[in-house]
């Protein structure tokens, strides 16, 4: 009966083991505000095109939102960056 009951409990035990350890990293005062650094949108294409104008409208509305900067990167970086 009580290896019955402790093979159900087992996994809860875990579970709650896992959650109480990590208790201390989820603390407020410990985490830092996100975004910490610039985000970098990478466009894979060409600057100047459609996706590129959309991805910069909407690199500015994200920025506003999240109170950061947002870098916008086209394809001719994208190839830079490669080799």
């Amino acid at each position: 009966m009580i290896r019955g009951l402790w093979a159900g409990l087992r996994g809860h035990v875990i579970v709650l083991c896992a959650l109480a350890g990590s208790a201390p990293w989820m603390a407020p005062g410990h985490t830092q505000p996100f975004p910490s650094r610039p985000i970098t949108l990478i466009v894979p294409f060409a600057a100047g095109g459609p996706t590129d104008t959309l991805a910069r409208i909407l690199s500015e509305r994200i920025a506003a939102e999240l109170h950061t900067t947002i870098v916008v990167e086209c394809g001719r970086c994208l190839r830079q960056h490669r080799r």
